[in-house]
This record gives structure tokens, C-alpha cells and sequence, in this order.
């Protein structure tokens, strides 16, 4: 691994460069109300990863779960959406940056996966300009301490049985775990669809996500009947989930692209959830 730090690639386009604006976006993101009580520890969370003014408040019913939590290492999965390779890359470098700081990223826990996974590699491939990734960082500045660290992995192209075999790994990497671990699924939903297809189509995707059926989940996108951009990341985190005995999703919220610009004659669909154990 390298000393190099993974710069704010989408500051100012995704979400604001000045820090005081994004603190203040993202507290307002996170504003929808009380955290619910449950005793069910949280294994993963699923969040969107559009501009902030887009899914962010999707995104918050998500984090906000995580204020007062004692969380140390985050796994972030997300699709590659600019470069194209097989299996999944961890950074190779020392730390991912936003206007908020750096966060670090685990040595241990990134080592102990490469040495685990024929699918899992060093590379900065895939994290370039990769947005899906980089704009989960600011919410978990906010909602966490900051002396947690990460483990950011972007997934290129994978099948079922790599999604299983990357899960099977993550889920003994977290086990063995001494400290409290959290797994984050990035994906947006349906794209590009009228509302009433979109909210069709991701009902059907949120149905899967909550009775935790990956094999038809990754049929049903494979066919086109479901969409889901980060689909992969999205597999490896259930699977991974249920190996650790997780037993309920919840669905948290859902809305589209038209429900903020008012247009729904091209949405994308934005969902939240959380897995919990």
C-alpha cells in the first residue's frame, strides 16, 4: 500500500466543496427525526449514492441510525460506474479525503481480505472518479467519532458465485473482528424510467432486499425485471449480512429523483435500508 490520499473527486459537483456548507447540507439530510430504539445490533446499512440534494435525505434515514454508536471500521462496497475490471479493488492508499478531513483506511482488515480473496485486489483502479463511494464519507464524518477508519472497496464485474465467495470472506474478516464493524451497501435503484415504472420496478427490487433473497434478486436484474446499479455490492452485503446471522431488513425510505426537481418523466429511484442482527 501506499502513503497516497484519495482526493474529494466530486467536491463541488456531488456536494458542496466548502466545508461549512456541506456540514450544514448533510446535518440537514440527517434532520427527519428521533432515531428509533432497537436493540437489534445494525450489521449494514443500504444508502443511494446520487448529488446529496437528490438522495441525500434517503441517505440520512440510513446514517442517522449510527449517532451514538461505537463504530471503528466501515466496509463500503460500490459499483464502478467509469472503469471496467473484474472482482473488487481496495484502495491501495493510506486514506480517502473530503472537505470535512481524511479517513483512514484499515490495514489490517484490508490485508486480511486481499490474503483471503482470489476476487478481492490492491488497486486504485475504479476509485478515480468514482462518486458512489466518496459520498457516503461526508455522513459518516458527521454521524461518527473521528477516529474511525475504512475499507473501501469498489466492485467491478462479478457473478453470483464471486458476489457469495467475496461475502463468505468479509463475514469471517468481521467475526474475527475485535472492535465493532459496520458494511455498507452503495446503490441507486431503477434509472431513467417515468414514475409510476420506476416505483414498479424498485417495489419489486425493495421486496427482495427485505426478505434477503439474493438469488432472485440477482436473476430478476440480470432479466431487467429489478434495476440496481450497485446490484453486486448490494449482493455482497446481504450475503455477508446473513452469514453473520442477521435476521430483519427494514426498509427506512424511498423516494425518486422527481420528487425533488418535480420532474417525473425520468426518475431515478433511491432507496434506505438496514440489516440488522
Amino acid at each position: 500500500m501506499s502513503t497516497d490520499i484519495r482526493p474529494a473527486t466530486v467536491a463541488g459537483s456531488f456536494y458542496p466543496a466548502d466545508r461549512v456548507e456541506l456540514e450544514s447540507l448533510v446535518e440537514s439530510c440527517l434532520e427527519s427525526g428521533a432515531v428509533p430504539k432497537d436493540e437489534k445490533k445494525i450489521v449494514a446499512l443500504i444508502v443511494p449514492h446520487a448529488g446529496l440534494i437528490y438522495s441525500g435525505a434517503v441517505a440520512g434515514e440510513g446514517y442517522r441510525l449510527l449517532k451514538n454508536l461505537e463504530i471503528s471500521k466501515i466496509i463500503i462496497l460500490a459499483p464502478s460506474h467509469y472503469e471496467y475490471f473484474e472482482g473488487g479493488n481496495i484502495y491501495d492508499g493510506s486514506a480517502y479525503s473530503t472537505p470535512i478531513g481524511d479517513i483512514p483506511v484499515n490495514n489490517e482488515m484490508s490485508n486480511e481480505l486481499v490474503e483471503a480473496s482470489a476476487q478481492l485486489n490492491y488497486s486504485s483502479v475504479g476509485h478515480g472518479k468514482e462518486h458512489s463511494l466518496e459520498v457516503q464519507l461526508p455522513f459518516l464524518q458527521t454521524v461518527l467519532s473521528d477516529d474511525f477508519e475504512i475499507v473501501p472497496i469498489v466492485i467491478g464485474n462479478i457473478d453470483l458465485t464471486m458476489a457469495t465467495d467475496i461475502a463468505s470472506v468479509l463475514s469471517k474478516s468481521v467475526n474475527r473482528s475485535n472492535s465493532d464493524v459496520l458494511m455498507i451497501a452503495s446503490t441507486d435503484l431503477s434509472h431513467f424510467h417515468e414514475q409510476d415504472k420506476a416505483n414498479l420496478l424498485d417495489k419489486r427490487t425493495a421486496g427482495f432486499i427485505e426478505s434477503m433473497s439474493i438469488n432472485e434478486l440477482y436473476t430478476a436484474c440480470k432479466s431487467g425485471e429489478c434495476e440496481a446499479c450497485g446490484v453486486n455490492p448490494l449482493l455482497i452485503v446481504m450475503e455477508a449480512a446473513r452469514l453473520q446471522g442477521a435476521s430483519s431488513v427494514e426498509i427506512l425510505k424511498y423516494a425518486t429523483s422527481g420528487d425533488v426537481s418535480g420532474d417525473y418523466s425520468s426518475v431515478v429511484g433511491y432507496l434506505s435500508a438496514v440489516i440488522r442482527g
